[in-house]
């Protein structure tokens, strides 16, 4: 049961990372900027 919560939030983990980055990578970089 452990190793699947682990690989659960891995792949939690990797799926909101590539998410992330896609969106920034979509988003302008004026208007980023500021936030960073």
């Amino acid at each position: 049961m452990i190793e699947l919560s682990a690989f659960a939030a891995l792949y939690i983990f990797m799926l909101a990372a590539f998410t992330g980055y896609e969106v920034i990578a979509k988003v302008p970089a004026i208007l980023h900027t500021p936030l960073m």
